[in-house]
């Protein structure tokens, strides 16, 4: 497992939080949303491949279908409605957990940390995911890209969750999979940024605001527990 890291020392003793993306950082679910975004855009003409969407995906849906169509954001709009219930309706229910996901909650659990999720999904939407996965209970937080005014790579979700959890960001980790996910937590002042590098690599991770990398979960549950022991049950 490899792992590498720009700041060792940012990580804190005895966190306040952990911060969680979901899409793609806990759950095995990008590759469910890029089919579901395949059929709707072939639904309107448009021909694309799970491997083609993957590089666009971060910002907010609607950018990701006009970065890969070539159409705007109006059209790109429309397209999204049409694709909502496809995806929550069809496809959301074949999503697992990422290898290391299980593992790594149930590691985290008796610590006693907060943890919260961050994501670009809508909170229902997230919310339905967790429960789909029987992860709901280990979050004391779920922010949407409908809860707070701006989305990431805004910082205002990620200080939502911090506030929600009582948590200060020199003493929190973010950990999640795309240049938004680093960008949002770094502008926040979170001191301890983990990017997972399964469909970016180290340098734009780094280049976004990571302070560290992991190639998967079972490197992030090395890096995190460690830095857990003193945490009461």
């Amino acid at each position: 497992m490899q792992q590498s890291n720009r700041m060792a020392d940012s990580l804190p003793d005895s966190p306040d939080a952990i911060l969680f993306d979901l899409d793609g950082t806990l759950a095995d679910s990008m590759t469910v949303i890029a089919e579901a975004l395949v059929d709707t855009l072939a639904r309107f003409g448009h021909t694309t491949t799970v491997e083609g969407l993957m590089p666009h995906f971060g910002p907010r849906m609607q950018e990701v279908i006009s970065a890969a169509t070539g159409v705007d954001l109006d059209v790109a709009d429309r397209i999204y409605a049409d694709y909502l219930p496809r995806y929550y309706g069809e496809y959301m229910a074949r999503s697992r957990p990422l290898p290391g996901g299980d593992a790594l909650l149930d590691a985290l659990a008796p610590t006693g940390v907060p943890m919260g999720i961050v994501t670009s999904k809508i909170e229902r939407g997230a919310h339905d995911l967790l429960a789909h996965l029987g992860w709901s209970a280990h979050f004391g937080v779920v922010v949407g890209r409908d809860t707070t005014p701006e989305m990431k790579p805004s910082p205002v979700p990620v200080q939502y969750a911090l506030d929600a959890l009582d948590a200060d960001p020199a003493r929190t980790v973010s950990v999640g999979d795309t240049e938004a996910d680093m960008q949002a937590a770094s502008a926040a002042a979170v001191v301890a940024i983990i990017g997972l590098t399964v469909i970016r690599t180290p340098e734009q991770m780094l280049g976004a605001g990571a302070t560290h990398t992991c190639e998967d979960l079972d490197a992030v549950r090395a890096l995190l527990l460690p830095i857990l022991k003193a945490q009461p049950a």
